[in-house]
């Protein structure tokens, strides 16, 4: 019976180290999935998209899937702003300095931006914002013919797969 009881718990404790192992695992591939889901904003692919997408309905989590897109969205918004404003604030200053002012917040780093450079990092955010808003796009305007293609793959023998490769060849021409 001591034995036994011993093999159990050291199963269960095997079992609870896996466990362990796995949700580690789990975790780090959300997060592959996450920093993958931001390049596919930057520059749409739909084959990414479609990889991400099947990833997320893998998981079950499709409502997630929307929230991250959001999400994915407003972050490198952020970060592309942000970027932009540390370029501007940081342009001609000494690395030590910059370290220093690195840590600055979104409304410190506007307050620091010099007024010279004011209509300068302005271009520069709306372009960038432009291609955000164009990456957007391309993936609403791709997920809406992708919905048409699928019921035109209802109707006929063709495969959906055989459908997005042709659509992708004409979008390239």
């Amino acid at each position: 019976m001591k034995i036994l009881n011993w093999l159990c718990s050291k199963l269960y404790l095997g079992i609870k180290k896996m466990n362990r192992g796995i949700e580690v695992w789990v975790g780090r591939a959300l997060e592959k999935l996450d920093s993958f889901l931001l390049e596919v904003y930057q520059k749409f692919n739909p084959e990414s998209y479609i990889t991400v997408s099947d990833a997320y309905a893998l998981i079950g989590d499709i409502s997630g899937f929307a929230e991250k897109l959001q999400t994915s969205l407003m972050q490198i918004l952020l970060l592309e702003t942000q970027t932009v404003l540390k370029d501007f604030v940081f342009q001609g200053v000494d690395s030590q300095a910059v370290e220093k002012k690195s840590s600055l917040m979104y409304n410190d780093l506007c307050l620091q931006l010099p007024e010279t450079n004011f209509k300068r990092c302005l271009l520069r955010i709306l372009e960038g914002l432009f291609d955000l808003m164009c990456s957007y796009y391309a993936i609403m305007t791709w997920k809406a013919s992708e919905m048409e293609i699928e019921s035109q793959c209802s109707q006929t023998p063709v495969t959906r797969k055989k459908i997005l490769l042709q659509k992708k060849e004409m979008n390239f021409r």
